[in-house]
């Protein structure tokens, strides 16, 4: 079954201490997918913050 698109896959192991990695919880994981997605929100905003303020300069208007 393919994950719903925008959630990372379960690749936990049945046996955790088996797993070369560290291992997350759902709770972890779900506040990482939010932290990420505000992150690139952010970036978006600041990068059209950047475009309009570019903008203005370029027309004197600033």
């Amino acid at each position: 079954m393919e994950p719903e698109p925008g959630r990372l896959r379960d690749v936990t192991t049945a046996n955790p201490e088996d797993a070369p990695f560290e291992s997350f919880t759902d709770e972890e994981i779900d506040a990482l997918e939010t932290l990420a997605e505000f992150e690139a929100e952010h970036r978006r905003i600041l990068a059209m913050q950047t475009l309009f303020y570019k903008r203005r300069k370029a027309g004197g208007a600033a």
